[in-house]
């Protein structure tokens, strides 16, 4: 069987996915079409870690159809359970609070075997880095597609220096870490295509579904025991809040010195990058003694740093 789609491990016998990698305009595939394999990073290699499974039943969201791209997420029930090891493990369920407020601005990791930069799809399990974008900021890049398409169950994300899912990516999880766990917040649903293709266009926000809002139709499917106890999980989603002095902030130490030009929290930064064809500075806000706040397009990365 050829690659198709992604998924992430719930429990040990249960597999989220994007619903259109399981259904045609029919409705579901049929099982016996579908192989999942965990513990593999390399398409063309098998390792020590790799496992087949058949699949026993596919449960596709009640409100996916075949007119809409909407609740775009499915679980695949396999027949026997999965060995877990190092190298194989459940993600997290997302049990916190799902407003999507709280996660805008922040960078979740999404992996997949998905076409490269040249249109040829990876050997090798890739990951990126990818933010995660207001709505409304999405749907104003792209109105005619986002403005028609977004709901209220989905998020938009979007990587730098065209780093992107694409075509093969679908079903393929963006992880959060939190307190040091990974949570498993979205799908790759879709992206929009280059004109004339059926190829992803990495210029544009990839969509995801939001699978925080659907952990209520999941539970009657899953092994509770994969569901942590919000309660005990601290989300602090302003981490670096607590390294900075707020006690002496905006004080003015030496009082005979004079600041006719810039404030003492004023720095000059030179940046040095690969990426660009000169070298550049900028200034920036210092705000601690460790950290410094400046504009994001003076220090331009690959995506992932």
């Amino acid at each position: 069987m050829e690659y198709q789609c992604g998924g992430s491990i719930v429990d040990e016998r249960t597999i989220v996915t994007a619903a259109h990698c399981v259904t045609n305009l029919n409705g579901a595939i049929s099982r016996r079409l579908i192989s999942v394999r965990v513990g593999h990073t390399n398409l063309k290699e098998q390792n020590e870690y790799t496992q087949a499974h058949e699949v026993e039943s596919l449960i596709v969201y009640p409100g996916f159809g075949k007119n809409s791209i909407a609740n775009d997420i499915a679980l695949i029930k396999l027949t026997n359970s999965i060995a877990m090891s190092n190298y194989v493990q459940p993600v997290c369920l997302w049990t916190m609070a799902n407003e999507l407020h709280s996660i805008v601005g922040q960078n979740g990791t999404t992996v997949g075997f998905g076409l490269m930069e040249n249109d040829v799809q990876s050997d090798r399990l890739k990951q990126a880095l990818v933010g995660i974008v207001d709505p409304l900021v999405c749907i104003s890049s792209y109105r005619q597609v986002y403005g028609t398409h977004l709901t209220t169950e989905m998020f938009c994300g979007k990587g730098q220096h065209g780093v992107s899912a694409c075509n093969g990516d679908s079903g393929g999880g963006m992880f959060l870490n939190v307190g040091g766990r990974w949570f498993l917040r979205g799908l790759v649903s879709f992206i929009p295509e280059r004109d004339k293709t059926n190829l992803c266009d990495s210029t544009q926000h990839t969509v995801y579904t939001d699978v925080a809002k659907y952990v209520g139709w999941m539970r009657q499917y899953v092994d509770e025991r994969v569901l942590p106890d919000e309660s005990a999980i601290e989300v602090d989603y302003e981490e670096k809040m607590r390294l900075f002095d707020f006690a002496t902030c905006g004080e003015l130490q030496a009082t005979n010195a004079r600041y006719d030009r810039f404030p003492p929290w004023t720095g000059l930064v030179h940046a040095s990058s690969n990426l660009l064809d000169t070298d550049r500075s900028c200034l920036v806000t210092l705000v601690s003694q460790s950290y410094a706040i400046g504009p994001a397009h003076c220090f331009p990365n690959d995506g992932v740093r």
